[in-house]
């Protein structure tokens, strides 16, 4: 695993560069260069959605991962070895070592191991992958989603979380009470 920075250039309302560290031995593992408004890093690869909402991946691609996708998108997440991203009409596209997305329009998206998430224009979560039946998600609406190894958490409009297991290797993840804007796992 590494990490990755989005650095805001000059103020925190502008998009900005990528810096990547942490991640030795990965083919490609250096963040590009360029602006960018948002972006996702996985197990070993990375997507970044420049600020006209086109696409750039980079680091390990043995599944295609890290192949960027054509077109413009609101939102990517990198997970194992499968990526999602969001098209501007909502629609989700799927590729690396993944399953099909579902039919529809969704407002958020987040990829793990072997299952991923979105949510719907209803607010709810609607899972896909290997593993999607094992997970039982409480009604949303919700805001934001993540998919792990095992888990799957999600942010409630209201600021709380609310999250599913079926197995974590490194223990439940206990999310804590209050309310919140964002995050990330």
């Amino acid at each position: 695993a590494g990490v990755v920075a989005l650095i805001a250039e000059p103020t925190w309302a502008q998009p900005g560069t990528l810096v990547a560290w942490g991640c030795p031995g990965v083919p490609g593992a250096v963040a590009p260069p360029g602006y960018f408004k948002t972006f996702s890093f996985g197990t070993r690869h990375g997507l970044a959605l420049r600020t006209d909402g086109t696409m750039v991946g980079w680091g390990d691609n043995c599944c295609t991962q890290s192949t960027p996708q054509p077109g413009q998108f609101t939102a990517v997440s990198a997970g194992w070895d499968q990526s999602i991203a969001l098209r501007e009409d909502g629609t989700i596209v799927s590729w690396g070592n993944t399953y099909n997305a579902p039919p529809g329009q969704y407002k958020a998206i987040g990829a793990g191991k072997y299952v991923s998430a979105a949510i719907d224009l209803n607010g709810e979560i609607v899972l896909w992958g290997e593993t999607a039946q094992s997970f039982a998600m409480p009604p949303g609406p919700y805001k934001a989603v993540s998919a792990a190894e095992g888990c799957v958490v999600g942010l409630r409009e209201d600021g709380t979380f609310a999250e599913s297991h079926y197995w974590n290797g490194f223990g439940l993840f206990l999310v804590p009470p209050g309310q919140f804007v964002s995050f990330s796992m």
